[in-house]
């Protein structure tokens, strides 16, 4: 029997070879490669009233707004971005494969061409000015 094999038994009605619950940690035991993680995390908030992430605002670590999201009824099907100043910076346009454009970045193209769903579903890549982008969930958040 393999030793580690008991490890997702235990607890579900499997006994473990182990005399004691948990398992012995192999922190430290097998080799493992450094991770560098980045010196500073940034965290920027959405505020949206109720579940309308389509009419929010995005406040950064500064407490000011630095992108406002509106879906406007007059412009049914389309969400545009704003900067701080007020500017558009983008626009969505909400159709059966949605599209995207970026003022000055990105001509307009399907959503799904620039915010490519990684292999195994878990995360989305993206490119911007030839830096790449990862967004990946964790817990309650989406960090980049």
């Amino acid at each position: 029997m393999h030793p580690y094999n008991s490890w997702t038994e235990t607890g579900q009605g499997g006994s473990s070879p182990w005399p004691q619950s948990p398992a012995p940690s192999i922190l430290g035991a097998l080799p493992y490669p450094t991770v560098s993680h980045a010196t500073t995390l940034v965290t920027y908030y959405i505020s949206a009233s109720g579940s309308q992430i389509l009419n929010s605002k995005v406040i950064g670590p500064d407490g000011r707004t630095h992108f406002t999201i509106n879906t406007d009824r007059d412009m049914p099907g389309y969400t545009a971005v704003k900067n701080a100043q007020d500017s558009p910076i983008a626009l969505i346009e909400w159709k059966s494969s949605p599209v995207i454009e970026i003022r000055g970045l990105l001509s307009k193209q399907p959503v799904r061409n620039w915010l490519r769903l990684s292999p195994d579903d878990s995360a989305r890549a993206m490119e911007i000015r030839g830096v790449k982008y990862i967004w990946a969930p964790h817990n309650h958040s989406i960090n980049v």
